[in-house]
C-alpha cells in the first residue's frame, strides 16, 4: 500500500479535534507551493483557524541507496499548520507557533503510531528526518508551523521496448 498524502492529511484534520474540519468550517488546504499559501491565507473570509494545509507539489528523489538496483522513490511531504494573528499582537504570534507545533506534533505521533501498525502506507516512513520550521507572518497576518518529512517507496523504473520508437540510428 502506498501512502496517500493527501487522503491521510484530510482525515487528520477531519478527526484531530483541536483542527475539527468540517464542510461548514474549512480548516484542511490544499496548496500548490508557497505562492498560492500566501493567497490562500491572504483570503481568510473562506477559513476557520487553527488550519492544516498541505502542499501538494511532487518534489523528491529518486536513488539506488546501496549499489543494489532497488531503486527508491522518496518523495518530499510538507504540511502547515497556521493561525491567524491579530496585526502587531507579538505575545499571540509566539503563542500561536507553539500552539502550531503541538499540534503537528500530534499529527506525526498518530503517524508514528501507524507506522509501528503498518497501517496507510507509512510502513517506510523516515521519522528521524523529518523537519520543521516556524512560518509567519504570510497572507494576512498567519503564523504557524511547517513540517516536511519523507516516506520512501519503491520506484517503478522500468524499461519496455513498447514505450518506445525504434531506433532509426546506430551508434
Amino acid at each position: 500500500m502506498r501512502f496517500n498524502f493527501v487522503e491521510y492529511m484530510e482525515n487528520c484534520a477531519i478527526r484531530l479535534k483541536s483542527i475539527g474540519h468540517k464542510p461548514e468550517t474549512p480548516k484542511f488546504f490544499r496548496i500548490s507551493g508557497i505562492m498560492q499559501l500566501d493567497e490562500v491565507l491572504g483570503n481568510l473570509s473562506k477559513m476557520s483557524f487553527p488550519a492544516l494545509l498541505v502542499d501538494d507539489n511532487l518534489e523528491g528523489m529518486i536513488a539506488d541507496r546501496a549499489p543494489s538496483d532497488n531503486y527508491l522513490d522518496t518523495p518530499y511531504y510538507v504540511f502547515h499548520v497556521i493561525n491567524h494573528v491579530p496585526l502587531g499582537d507579538f505575545d499571540r504570534q509566539e503563542e500561536v507557533k507553539r500552539e502550531s507545533k503541538g499540534i503537528a506534533l500530534k499529527i506525526l505521533a498518530k503517524m508514528l503510531r501507524d507506522k509501528r501498525r503498518g497501517l496507510h502506507g507509512l510502513t517506510f516512513l523516515q521519522f528521524g528526518n523529518i523537519n520543521y520550521q516556524a512560518i509567519g507572518p504570510l497572507g494576512d497576518n498567519c503564523y504557524g508551523i511547517m513540517v516536511s518529512f519523507t516516506v520512501p517507496d519503491t520506484a517503478a523504473l522500468v524499461y519496455d521496448e513498447n514505450d518506445w520508437e525504434k531506433e532509426s540510428f546506430s551508434p
